[in-house]
């Protein structure tokens, strides 16, 4: 009740709705028609709320039914947010909290995006500790266990990739104090992976490629002219490039769904309004994929004229075939 008293008159053009921030996938047209009607037979609704950037955090269903009817004004609550994250854990909160209930795949789906979030805050190696984990828990409406459920999977390819960087870095010469330091991690993380590499018992990708015969126990010599010559080791090369090709694999598939549905769903609706809606959605992907080319093209520069290849066959287990 503090809160609606709290609330404010905005234009609702000025609302801006960000899916990274919101925790619902899907639109309930119908529910945007009951609201609709209620606001025709006079019946106030609760209002919306949005941060300071006025990014809608909770109310979508409310912020459509007003623009279906018409309206130029929507009563509104404000939040102060530092963060994505922070935005991102008070939506989730409200729409677990009232009204239409979050289904089991949002839930876990912010569940994930919450962690990844949490991780991010700390490096680009954190973990999410148990503080934040009952963050997340609290502001999904499930249990800390369902978050480590959830999290099992993330958390492991999160735990694989710290370490394979831990790995690269000691290889090519860095100490342990820089290591944690440059990944901010604990000593003891560090040491422990590394450890485990001497010992043999971190897991590792064979690579087509057999130093000399005379290099004898000087393996360090060798990822250093590795380095020296390819800017990264052959065995970080093959490891990061399978990681990279899973990823397109996966960025297809959900491209050509998105790219199926969306068509359709662009033909199935007639209102302009709801259209609109659609295109301020679509705008994010269409906007992340320009910049995504264009960083790559700038961080990719490859040469017109055609590379030797005659040292780079080893890449991969492919072997230079001769005549």
């Amino acid at each position: 009740m503090a809160e609606q008293e709290n609330a404010v008159l905005i234009s609702i053009e000025s609302v801006v709705f960000d899916e990274k921030i919101y925790p619902r996938k899907e639109l309930n047209l119908d529910e945007v028609d009951r609201l609709a009607e209620l606001l025709a037979d006079g019946v106030d609704l609760p209002p919306i709320d949005i941060n300071q950037d006025k990014k809608l955090l909770d109310g979508r269903h409310r912020l459509m039914a007003h623009r279906k009817n018409g309206r130029k004004e929507i009563r509104t609550v404000f939040h102060v947010t530092e963060n994505e994250y922070e935005a991102f854990v008070i939506a989730c909160q409200k729409n677990s909290d009232h009204g239409r209930q979050l289904t089991k795949d949002e839930r876990r789906d912010c569940v994930l995006r919450l962690y990844k979030q949490a991780c991010e805050k700390k490096g680009p190696y954190g973990v999410a500790d148990g503080g934040d984990k009952r963050i997340i828990a609290k502001s999904t409406g499930v249990s800390t266990r369902s978050v480590e459920r959830i999290t099992q999977e993330l958390r492991k390819e999160v735990k694989e990739n710290r370490e394979q960087e831990v790995r690269q870095l000691s290889e090519e010469g860095e100490g342990k104090k820089q290591i944690s330091r440059e990944l901010n991690l604990k000593r003891d993380t560090v040491s422990r992976v590394i450890k485990r590499a001497e010992e043999g018992g971190a897991k590792t990708t064979t690579v087509a490629f057999a130093p000399p015969d005379n290099a004898g126990s000087d393996i360090s010599q060798a990822i250093r002219e590795e380095r020296e010559k390819y800017g990264v080791t052959l065995q970080y090369f093959n490891d990061k490039l399978t990681q990279i090709e899973k990823l397109v694999k996966e960025y297809r598939l959900a491209g050509d769904r998105l790219r199926n549905d969306l068509i359709q769903f662009c033909q199935d609706v007639k209102d302009q309004g709801l259209k609109n809606e659609i295109d301020r959605v679509v705008s994010f992907v269409l906007d992340d994929h320009d910049e995504f080319y264009a960083l790559y093209k700038r961080s990719n520069v490859i040469q017109a004229s055609k590379p030797d290849t005659s040292n780079v066959f080893p890449l991969r287990g492919v072997e230079k075939k001769t005549a």
